[in-house]
């Protein structure tokens, strides 16, 4: 080998090797650079594959997709750009909406389930039974009004209506009774995950402050608010930060960003 001299001629050396071994080298060093980036990027993809499939009946956990961008012409290959969390922000507002109106016709109609329990004509000491019966002797001591027996049937039918209010408003107050103290369950339940919903969303912005992925606790945060409006009908919205704020009634914030 040789390389080319100061007169213009061809001069033998070891010059011209280190040239060529350099530029070969570098070239094997980017080819294999470039396998090992695709490589990584690949055995990452195989990873959250594996997270989605042993996560596929967790709830509240929402599929993860590895999105992958080219390097730059010093460093060839590809690499992870982003974990993509797949969650639509349209149907993810649709699903508060129907969770708040769920979780309102529940209440609704746990309430109301308590009360046919009482009240319900399922025996013939109902209250709609005895009511029948009253007015009934009542009609019958209209036609005989002079018969000592009819009268005496009216004395009964009232006492048996009468019996018939104060056993179920008993069983009224017993409901209610019951009631109240699963709405001091529920309030309990309601605080947790109130507070939980606000950590997430100082967790979530922390997070995503410093470039890390908070899928995991994106969805832990949209499971608390969905059970949060199942509870009370609360409406769950994200601000154009990704921020949850929860509202509930006519307005009232139960988490709000801090301005």
């Amino acid at each position: 080998m040789g390389r080319w001299n100061d007169h213009g001629g061809w001069a033998k050396g070891p010059y011209l090797q280190l040239i060529v071994c350099g530029w070969l080298m570098g070239g094997l060093y980017n080819t294999l650079g470039a396998g090992l980036n695709t490589i990584m990027s690949q055995q990452r993809g195989i990873a959250v594959t594996g997270h989605n499939i042993a996560n596929a009946n967790t709830d509240g956990f929402h599929r993860q997709e590895v999105k992958v961008k080219s390097l730059s012409n010093t460093t060839y290959g590809i690499q992870v750009d982003t974990v993509r969390r797949a969650s639509d922000q349209f149907l993810q507002r649709q699903v508060f909406s129907h969770e708040s109106e769920y979780g309102e016709a529940r209440a609704r109609s746990e309430g109301l389930e308590r009360i046919e329990s009482v009240i319900a004509d399922t025996e013939d000491q109902s209250l709609t039974a005895t009511l029948d019966d009253y007015f009934a002797a009542w009609q019958e001591l209209v036609v005989f009004a002079d018969k000592k027996s009819q009268r005496e049937e009216v004395v009964s039918a009232t006492k048996l209506l009468v019996n018939s209010v104060h056993r179920n408003a008993s069983a009224l107050q017993v409901a209610q009774d019951d009631a109240n103290d699963d709405i001091a369950t529920t309030i309990d339940e309601i605080n947790t995950l109130i507070n939980n919903i606000s950590d997430y969303n100082k967790q979530v912005t922390e997070a995503e402050s410093y470039g890390y992925e908070a899928n995991e606790l994106r969805d832990h945060r949209d499971q608390a608010s969905k059970e949060l409006s199942r509870l009370t009908g609360a409406k769950s919205r994200l601000d154009e930060d990704g921020f949850l704020n929860v509202t509930i009634g006519g307005g009232v914030h139960l988490v709000l960003r801090e301005q």
